[in-house]
Parts: structure tokens; sequence; C-alpha cells
């Protein structure tokens, strides 16, 4: 069995999605804190394509000092929102997938959920049914913050019976080998090479939103990603 986690992310890009087909279990990782510098952490944010190259686009919020992800709300500045999903539709409206996953987007956007969280796990949730990625995604469960690491992650383990632990390129910073051989479970880091598919306004920019890719691609995964589909 096995398990991978992160952060509930704003449309995040494939590598994301490729996690979650990889993995059995699915963690959304609520529990974490709140960012939304340029660190990686992209919790209300990520980046799409326009004319003009990459184009940042941001769901607003309103946070406490410290905030941890679940605790995130959504801020409903309704001209913030429309101007953002008028963007989103003037760079894809001409690209082959737009009439198939602008819906799903404008679907996405009038859920008007409480929690940022709420919102990003509903978006990938469905975006991975649109892919047809079966595996269980759950939210934290409350595997407490105050844990460390790497025992939070062995505790994630042990409660779903997952052996094995799926990690990306970012977790080894800190995961620790031998603490995971010492409890019985595998490390396993994903292969994850960026996609290079056909996109519009010129020479390609990797890793953008998963909307880039499904807007020029649809919903339809590369060969081999669903090896954990029964």
């Amino acid at each position: 069995m096995i398990l991978a986690s992160h952060q509930p992310n704003f449309f995040p890009y494939m590598g994301y999605f490729y996690k979650i087909a990889k993995s059995d279990i699915f963690i959304l990782s609520d529990d974490v804190k709140f960012s939304n510098k340029k660190t990686g952490d992209m919790h209300n944010y990520n980046y799409i394509k326009g004319p003009h190259g990459k184009q940042k686009i941001t769901l607003p919020v309103t946070y406490k000092p410290n905030a941890l992800i679940k605790d995130v709300h959504i801020f409903y500045d309704q001209k913030q929102i429309q101007k953002m999903l008028t963007g989103i539709e003037q760079y894809y409206s001409k690209s082959p997938f737009f009439e198939t996953v602008f819906p799903d987007v404008q679907q996405i956007f009038r859920t008007n959920f409480e929690f940022m969280e709420c919102f990003n796990a509903y978006a990938i949730k469905l975006l991975c049914g649109r892919f047809g990625i079966e595996t269980n995604v759950h939210y934290s469960l409350g595997f407490t913050s105050k844990l460390m690491k790497n025992d939070r992650i062995i505790e994630m383990c042990k409660y779903f019976d997952a052996d094995t632990y799926l990690c990306g390129a970012g977790a080894k910073a800190y995961i620790d080998p031998a603490q995971f051989d010492t409890a019985g479970v595998k490390l396993m880091h994903s292969d994850y090479s960026p996609l290079n598919y056909p996109q519009r306004y010129g020479e390609f920019i990797p890793n953008l939103s998963v909307l880039d890719y499904v807007f020029n691609v649809g919903y339809v995964l590369p060969e081999g990603w669903l090896p954990c589909q029964k």
C-alpha cells in the first residue's frame, strides 16, 4: 500500500496529480501552516500562460498570523475573482479543450466554500475524477502538526496500513531514511519529470498550473500514470 501526502494547493501542477496517481492513498495535509510566499507552497496561487508568458492567478483569502491551512478563509472579492475568470477565459478560449474544461472551472468557483482548503480539495478531487484517477484522497484527520515531519508521516502510514511512502523531490531536505527503516516503512521517491505538451503563446513553460495542461491537452493522462488502478 502506497501513501503520499501534500498540502491542498491551488490548481496544482501536473506533478501533483502524478503523485496522487502513483499512490493508493493521498493525504491532503491541511493541518500545517499556511504560506502565500514564493517558496513553492502554492496554497492560494499558481501560474497559467497568456500572450505575455507566465501569469499569476490568486485566490483571495483572509487569515490570522501563523494560521493553519484548514483555518484560512476565502475572501470573496467578486471583482478579483471575476477578473481571474475573465483572464482564464481570454487566454484559453482558443485552446483545443476550452469548451470541455471551462465549465468545470466555472463550477469550481461557484461552489462558494468558506475555507480555502475546501475549495482546493474540491478542485483537486474533481480533476482527479476527470482524469480517471481513483486514488483515495483524505484530509489529515488530525495528524497533529506538533509532531516532527518524519514522525507525522510515519503515523499516517501506520494509520492507513501503508507500507510505502511516496515522497517528492522537496522531501529530501527533511526525510530521515533510517527513521522510516526502523518504523518498517519503505521510502519511494517520485520519478516525475516535467511534461512537454502543445502550448500556446510561444516558448514552452513547464510546471504551470494543471489548468494550462487540461485546456491544451484535455483530461487525458500520459501512458503509464495509473499503475495503482485496479
